[in-house]
């Protein structure tokens, strides 16, 4: 077992937020979106695909 501290991955930056992938294999992808203030992820899907979303630190809107 291998045991990841997300606090390593949580990587800001004032240009746009970013992506630390936390495990990868060919069923499985689980990454971190780290946000600054204001920054947004664009309106995309995912078609086919399970997405779970935790909220690890702070708070923001989904739409």
């Amino acid at each position: 077992m291998q045991i990841i501290n997300l606090s390593e991955k949580m990587v800001f930056s004032d240009k746009s937020l970013t992506k630390k992938i936390v495990y990868r294999d060919q069923d499985v992808l689980a990454f971190v979106l780290n946000f600054k203030s204001g920054q947004i992820l664009p309106t995309h899907n995912h078609p086919g695909m399970v997405t779970i979303l935790l909220v690890l630190k702070g708070k923001g809107s989904l739409h």
